[in-house]
């Protein structure tokens, strides 16, 4: 098994010393190496942190002892038919937990969360295949709008039933998170106006 495959499984779910080894075991048959591999990790990122894949492959591959049980060959890996991790979403606590926002770490939840069932899921999120876009079944209504220097623009507009569904995840997750104080294209408050106001009279603004 490639370093980045098992990075893979490692960043399936959240950074716990319990959720990680179970996902390790899915692929180590070593419970004992697992157990130590997954404190390690959990000890240098920190719990309920999300680090980033380039992180975890540089982490693995400075990890002393990891890389020496590496290259001896001593690492024993589950049969690949027996070795599925269930992906699970693991966002870091350390920044969302003030943010007034669902717990949706399974595609299960999220399901819930948006009373839908499975198969609504995947057919919302277009994992049921492509459908022509003048087809009933297509989830956007095909607009053409003429431009004033010639030519059209071609717009999609979702229809009802998605557009709810969007609207439902821009109120119960979007506008929970707090935007960056520089960020000033669609906030409430603000404006072209307050964009540009901390540049004026400035001798130098760099775009």
């Amino acid at each position: 098994m490639k370093v980045e495959q098992l990075a893979t499984i490692i960043l399936q779910g959240p950074l716990e010393s319990c959720a990680l080894l179970s996902r390790l075991e899915c692929v180590l048959l070593q419970h004992k190496f697992s157990k130590k591999l997954a404190k390690r990790l959990v000890k240098s990122f920190g719990a309920g942190t999300r680090p980033s894949f380039r992180a975890v492959i540089l982490w693995l591959e400075a990890d002393k002892k990891f890389h020496k049980k590496r290259e001896k060959g001593a690492l024993k890996y589950r049969p690949m038919g027996e070795s599925e991790v269930n992906p699970e979403m693991a966002p870091d606590r350390r920044i969302s937990v003030n943010w007034k926002m669902p717990s949706i770490c399974t595609l299960g939840a999220l399901s819930h969360w948006l009373d839908l069932s499975a198969n609504e899921l995947d057919w919302f999120s277009g994992m049921m295949g492509e459908v022509d876009s003048g087809s009933k079944l297509s989830h956007y209504h095909i607009i053409s709008i003429a431009k004033k220097r010639g030519g059209t623009r071609i717009l999609e507009a979702p229809k009802w039933r998605l557009k709810q569904i969007q609207r439902f995840i821009l109120h119960g997750i979007l506008d929970q998170i707090p935007a960056h104080p520089c960020s000033h294209g669609f906030q409430k408050n603000r404006s072209i106006i307050t964009y540009v106001q901390p540049h004026v009279g400035k001798k130098l603004v760099i775009k």
